[in-house]
This record gives structure tokens, C-alpha cells and sequence, in this order.
């Protein structure tokens, strides 16, 4: 048996309700006038999204020493307190940066109304799906209460005069990962 090999059977999409209209009405001309049709801002920054970390699973072990040596406990009962949620979108950089820059308005617009009010200010929640190999979806994560915090830096360069693959990456922190398993429904739904 040939075990798939394929990387890329997942879906990460932002929603409608991501980026502002302040920054989508600033982008919008920029959007219409690619060559690639796209039908919005949303539309054009989930097609350059390339890949999505996700970030490995540790917990914390309790140590408790006895006449017989060193024995190990799990350490707390709530799995969410010990793992990280944290989750960093690499996307591809496109014509003139607009997608890095999209970004960058982004954080920046976050940061600065989070300044000026008392009660925090949360990025809408988004979804990474897993599929399987025909297509159907089998588990669901669901970012809650997101604080998007870093945006790699952009290297700019006068001697590159090639064309070349080059990305940047953001990064968010979730309050709350929800895993939503579809094995219920396992061959009902497809994405």
C-alpha cells in the first residue's frame, strides 16, 4: 500500500469580515486593476496565502520523587492552558507588495485602536480544515479571540533582477482553538 504523500489538502481561508473597510476601500483599486480577476480584497489575500504552520503539541510533566525513583505525572487536566496556539501564514509575495502591505495596514490598524480604548479589540475568528485525500473534510480548528502580533520582514534588493518565488510570513495567537471533528458526518460533507 501507497500511503498519500500530498501536503496540501488543507483550507485556510479569511472571512469575509477580516479586513476592515477602511483598508479594503484603500486596496481596492489595486485589486481591480491586476490581471487576475478577483472579486475583492478577502478573495485576492486567501489566494496568495501558501502555507500555514501550525505549531507542535507539548504539556507539562509533573515530577514527583519517591524511594524508587522519579515518577511522572500529566501535569493539569486542561490541554488548552498548555498548548500553543499560535499560527503563522507564509504568503507569496506578489505584484508591487500589495499583499505585504495589506498586512502591514492591518497590524497596524489593530495595534492602534487596541491603544486607544479600554476594552480589547479581537481579528474575526478563522477556520483550518483538514481534508483527506478525495476531499472531504475531517477536522475543523476554529481560531477564536485572534491578536495578530508579527509580519516578517520584506527584503528588497536592487541587484535581484530575476524573477523569483520569495514570501513573507504573519503571525497570530489565538485564545481559543476549537477542534470540530467530522468523522460524524465522515463522506456527507465535501469542501
Amino acid at each position: 500500500m501507497i500511503l498519500n504523500s500530498k501536503y496540501n489538502d488543507f483550507i485556510f481561508k479569511f472571512p469575509p469580515n477580516f479586513f476592515t473597510k477602511e483598508i479594503i476601500d484603500k486596496y481596492d483599486p489595486f485589486i481591480k486593476r491586476l490581471k487576475m480577476p478577483y472579486n475583492n480584497l478577502v478573495d485576492y489575500m486567501n489566494f496568495t496565502v501558501q502555507s500555514v504552520s501550525w505549531p507542535s503539541i507539548s504539556t507539562e510533566v509533573v515530577e514527583q520523587f519517591s524511594d524508587h525513583g522519579i515518577r511522572y505525572f500529566p501535569g493539569g487536566w486542561n490541554l488548552q492552558m498548555y498548548t500553543s496556539k499560535e499560527l503563522i501564514v507564509t504568503f507569496k509575495t506578489t505584484e508591487s507588495y500589495i499583499n505585504y502591505f495589506v498586512m502591514y495596514d492591518l497590524l497596524e490598524y489593530y495595534w492602534k485602536i487596541n491603544r486607544n480604548k479600554d476594552s480589547i479589540s479581537h481579528l474575526p475568528s478563522f477556520h483550518l480544515m483538514l481534508l483527506d485525500r478525495y476531499g472531504y473534510l475531517l477536522v475543523t480548528f476554529q481560531y477564536d479571540y485572534i491578536v495578530f502580533f508579527g509580519l516578517s520582514e520584506l527584503e528588497l534588493s536592487y541587484a535581484s533582477n530575476v524573477p523569483e518565488f520569495r514570501t513573507f510570513t504573519a503571525s497570530f495567537k489565538a485564545d481559543v482553538v476549537k477542534t470540530i471533528r467530522e468523522y460524524d458526518n465522515f463522506g456527507k460533507i465535501k469542501v
